[in-house]
């Protein structure tokens, strides 16, 4: 009971290193979601609480965790009581050993003014609570807590006395009480073990009395940098460019969303749909709400269509950084952020829509596995012609962050997932931050993630790299739904003892050629360039990382993107803050060659956050941007019509890449046009906040999470609260 004292009386600091100290959330004891058609059907009771009158107590039939919407009847129980009424509900003998336990509850009041006391019962694994005059014979030792309307999740420490519990938890309303009734729903009751396996925190091993005079080993220590050797360096290239310069011609200058308006947008995104039309999406507040607006843009005919908005619509949801695929039928597969949970937290959602912007669903896919406090962020989402399709994420819920991934399969305007639970794709270590990121879906299913992560420290600081794993459309995770240790991790930035971070990596792949870009930044000097490297689907690296923008001295490049130019080809855009300009390039990677210098697409642009690239069947690309235009953030783009016979004749010249670390510096110059270039402005439709549609659906009135987004079941590995 001492130990149980301290520890409560230390709650805010014990709890915190037992969250931190746990680098992956050991199973659970026992887990009671409360399904079923009454209490006693599942091994629960309720009784009067001493001193009250007996309150209503009864399988819900609403959910009563706003993080798990399943709003299926028997889920959670609901206590109603007025003033000087109280239930207590206990359940089933747990045997849980002689390990302290970790319990949990989530509450959610529907108004202020109750109070919930929750605990244990210690008793013998084979004890009842009860004897045969109904005299108790038990411990009970007590955690309780006032709580307002909302959500709460509460948790204590236990030290059990005989290898045995019995929950339970009291819901009751003070006799004085200025309320006329409150209803309380309890759901997820969790007990999990606390012991040297699973915690590693010297003082709370001291604690919990496991140390056994053992200094613990960290489970996932920050690795020390180790240089190895320095990648074989090509040949340089050639300073000036070729004098057979292939022609391109400014097609279209699009104003995606109005520029005249005080509505921003962000984070474009687009892809082509092999029929002579361009899907453009974006977090766009254009009709009033920033929701994911897509925009069909038919290069020949010049055209661009009105925005038809993809997610589901809640008045106080903002969405960001939508990601979209097209399948070989023409239909727009998108994925984005939104913090549509009553925390405001974020989560990935997933919906898709057909060429003519018509929704294929009703109802958002939740793609993450939702856990309180945790924000799921940064999607990325890529897809073959076979409907093959991994959505990606970064995802807090282990407090350091980490990248997680989920398979689906599109077919028959279905999403099929392949996985139950969310995968994790990077080796994870304690005090690292991957981010960013990126993932490539080839044709015979193999995968290529990328992220990038600061888990190498030089000389004390903690820098990013870029790192890949390759896996498959069958490739199985473990138990603890980890990559397996099989699927190797690739080290896809230089290996070197240079204080830099590569950053923001995207990734293309064109038959076996998975072709990765980044950011390489140098702290000391400010500089920024696009780096590159190329990957086959063995995870062998082919070409060690170079430099795409030709390491222009003075460079700030920022927000990379990718896409395939023609078979084994890539073309990269960029925006280089140095000098207002956004910038393409062409690389040819079965030959390992540039097939252009840098060319200047448009200048005098203020900033650029993000950008992304797609190419039609005509040899035409389309670059968006989100840019700052009189302090406003709107999305705008550039058609470029590129006479593809004369670029390709370029490999009759080689010029081979540059390897970053010791290449030369060429002078960047844009690739002069036979013909001077045909700029054309194209306005978007314009939109009000006073004309825009009804939004046809709000967050429900008693502020819980919206009840139309499906939630995967709870992890086996949900961790435990801050």
């Amino acid at each position: 009971m001492k130990r149980v004292l301290l520890f409560w009386s230390l709650s805010a600091i014990v709890l915190f290193c037992v969250c931190g100290v746990m680098a992956q959330e050991p199973q659970a004891l026992f887990r009671e979601n409360f399904n079923g058609d009454s209490l006693q059907a599942i091994g629960w009771t309720g009784i009067a609480s001493s001193g009250f009158q007996g309150a209503n107590a009864r399988i819900g039939l609403t959910p009563s965790n706003p993080y798990d919407t399943s709003s299926k009847p028997g889920r959670g129980v609901l206590i109603t009581a007025a003033p000087g009424q109280g239930t207590l509900l206990f359940g089933p003998v747990i045997p849980v050993g002689d390990d302290p336990v970790v319990i949990r509850l989530s509450v959610l009041a529907d108004s202020p003014g109750g109070i919930i006391a929750m605990g244990v019962f210690n008793v013998a694994p084979d004890g009842s609570i009860f004897t045969t005059d109904n005299t108790g014979f038990f411990k009970f030792d007590n955690d309780s807590a006032a709580f307002t309307d909302g959500y709460h999740r509460l948790t204590a420490i236990y030290d059990p006395k005989d290898g045995a519990v019995i929950p339970l938890f009291q819901f009751a309303v003070n006799p004085g009480a200025d309320v006329t009734t409150v209803t309380g729903y309890f759901d997820d009751f969790e007990i999990f073990p606390l012991n040297s396996a699973n915690v590693t925190d010297p003082g709370l091993r001291s604690l919990l009395g496991v140390t056994a005079g053992v200094e613990p080993t960290p489970t996932i220590p920050v690795p020390t940098m180790t240089p190895t050797r320095t990648p074989t360096q090509p040949p340089a290239p050639t300073p000036t460019p070729d004098q057979s310069a292939p022609d391109f011609e400014l097609e279209w200058l699009l104003d995606i969303s109005p520029q005249d308006d005080a509505y921003e947008a962000f984070h474009p995104d687009a892809e082509h749909d092999k029929n002579s039309r361009f899907a453009i999406v974006a977090a766009d507040n254009t009709l009033g709400y920033q929701d994911i607006l897509l925009r069909e843009f038919d290069a020949p005919k010049g055209t661009i269509s009105d925005p038809v908005t993809v997610n589901q619509t809640f008045d106080d949801t903002r969405t960001y950084q939508p990601s979209v695929e097209i399948d070989a039928g023409g239909d727009r597969v998108i994925a984005w952020q939104d913090d549509r949970r009553v925390d405001k937290s974020m989560g990935v959602f997933l919906n898709a829509t057909d060429s003519f912007g018509i929704k294929l669903r009703n109802e958002d896919i939740w793609v993450n596995e939702p856990f309180q406090d945790t924000n799921a962020i940064n999607p990325q989402i890529d897809m073959n012609s076979h409907g093959d399709m991994v959505v990606t994420w970064q995802d807090d819920r282990f407090f350091d962050t980490n990248i997680f991934a989920r398979r689906f399969t599109w077919a028959n305007n279905q999403f099929t997932p392949i996985d139950s639970k969310d995968i994790v794709i990077n080796k994870t270590f304690e005090n690292t931050a991957p981010s960013r990121p990126a993932v490539a879906v080839g044709e015979d299913g193999t995968i290529v993630s990328v992220w990038s992560d600061n888990r190498v420290a030089v000389n004390g600081t903690q820098r990013y790299d870029v790192y890949a794993r390759v896996w498959s459309k069958t490739t199985q995770p473990t138990s603890d739904f980890l990559l397996p240790d099989s699927v190797k991790e690739i080290r896809v930035s230089p290996s070197d003892d240079v204080l830099d971070n590569a950053r923001y990596p995207a990734i293309a792949v064109s038959n076996n050629y998975y072709f990765i870009v980044w950011i390489n930044e140098n702290p000391s000097t400010g500089q920024k360039n696009v780096q590159g490297a190329l990957l086959n689907k063995s995870g062998e690296i082919l070409v060690n990382a170079f430099f795409v923008d030709l390491g222009e001295e003075a460079g700030r490049a920022a927000a990379p993107s990718v896409a395939v130019w023609a078979p084994d080809q890539f073309i990269v855009t960029w925006f280089d803050a140095a000098t207002g300009e956004t910038q393409t390039l062409f690389y040819d990677a079965k030959n390992n060659q540039y097939l252009s210098d840098p060319i200047i697409l448009l200048d005098q642009l203020q900033s650029v956050a993000n950008t992304s690239v797609c190419v039609d069947d005509d040899y035409r690309f389309l670059s968006v941007w989100d840019g700052l235009i009189g302090g406003i953030s709107d999305a705008s783009g550039l058609s470029v019509i590129v006479n593809a016979p004369e670029l390709r004749t370029l490999q009759s010249v080689p010029r081979m890449v540059t390897a970053p670390e010791t290449g030369p510096v060429a002078k960047l110059k844009a690739v002069e046009t036979s013909a001077p270039a045909t700029v054309r402005v194209l306005k978007a439709a314009r939109f009000s906040h006073e004309t825009s549609p009804p939004r046809g659906m709000s967050a429900p009135p008693s502020a819980a999470a919206p009840t139309t987004a499906p939630t995967p079941a709870p992890s086996s590995v949900q961790r435990a609260v801050r």
